[in-house]
């Protein structure tokens, strides 16, 4: 499927057609229309969490590492709500996945969790470092948790009662790349040979051999940064708006789809994995668009247990 710009497709629960598959593979937005199995947290926990120290410069979003059982930041595991928080983001990865498991059957056993992550402030305000705003527009890229070029799939809601969260989206990757190569724009695709050069100078000094990282995850930063640094990019990349109304679950191949989180709040998320053998169109995947892989790796040690 090759479409202009990422496009929303609501679908109802259940099997997605091979159509729908392959779009979601290459970058589209997958928008889930049964959400009876989400769980929703209450009212008083979020006024309980809304009082927890996550607010201000430099703060992190609260997320937890279902593989590792830790909340992060560490100190908020010392909050008298934190298991409860914990029940909450559990039952959501639980629900998140099983309505992956019933999308694509073929994916569930292959899928590597990762964390689990809840956004209670408003993503037109926060105030972070340049490389981590997400009103940005972005493919993305963990530091500290490198996926050796397998495909980086979200789930997320809105928990909020009352506005939408928006989101803007440009062409997918393929694209993207494509373009920078022909027009020189993006300009981080101008050069590739150059980004190579730069990769093999940063992969030890970033260490990512001490995170189970690869030449891949180098050269993915290397290209997450140059998109958010392009002013150009950034400003007159023809885009495509969407709007999430309350309750509404959506999900997305984030290193396809470039994205940027416009306005909203209590925006909950979760993460998995998926090696690059278990696609329909590996050939869609970011390591072989940016030749970065070649053979099938597993993310770090850590992350091997698969769980749907």
């Amino acid at each position: 499927m090759e479409a202009e710009l990422v496009e929303t497709m609501a679908v109802s629960s259940g099997k997605l057609d091979s159509s729908v598959i392959e779009a979601f593979e290459l970058g589209s937005i997958v928008s889930i229309k049964n959400q009876t199995d989400f769980p929703k947290p209450s009212k008083d926990l979020i006024n309980r969490v809304e009082r927890w120290p996550v607010r201000g410069w430099g703060l992190k979003n609260p997320t937890w590492d279902p593989l590792t059982k830790e909340l992060h930041p560490k100190q908020l595991a010392r909050e008298p709500d934190a298991n409860e928080f914990i029940k909450f983001l559990d039952s959501f990865k639980q629900a998140a996945g099983k309505t992956l498991a019933e999308a694509i059957p073929q994916w569930k056993g292959s899928l590597i969790p990762d964390r689990v992550c809840w956004r209670p402030w408003e993503l037109a305000t926060r105030r972070v470092r340049e490389n981590a705003r997400d009103d940005f527009f972005h493919i993305d890229h963990f530091p500290n948790r490198p996926s050796m070029g397998n495909r980086v799939i979200r789930v997320f809601m809105n928990l909020g009662s009352d506005d939408d969260i928006v989101w803007a989206s440009t062409k997918p990757l393929h694209q993207l790349l494509e373009e920078g190569r022909k027009y020189g724009q993006p300009k981080v695709f101008r050069d590739m040979e150059s980004i190579r050069q730069e990769a093999k100078r940063k992969t030890k000094w970033w260490g990512w051999a001490d995170k189970g990282g690869s030449f891949h995850d180098t050269i993915f930063k290397i290209v997450h940064d140059g998109l958010k640094k392009d002013d150009l990019f950034q400003e007159e990349a023809v885009r495509k708006i969407h709007h999430f109304p309350p309750g509404t679950i959506w999900m997305a191949m984030t290193d396809a789809c470039c994205h940027s989180f416009l306005r909203g709040s209590w925006m909950v998320d979760a993460t998995w994995f998926l090696p690059i053998e278990y696609c329909f169109h590996q050939e869609a995947a970011p390591a072989h668009l940016l030749e970065t892989v070649t053979k099938i790796q597993q993310p770090a040690a850590v992350r091997v247990s698969k769980a749907a």
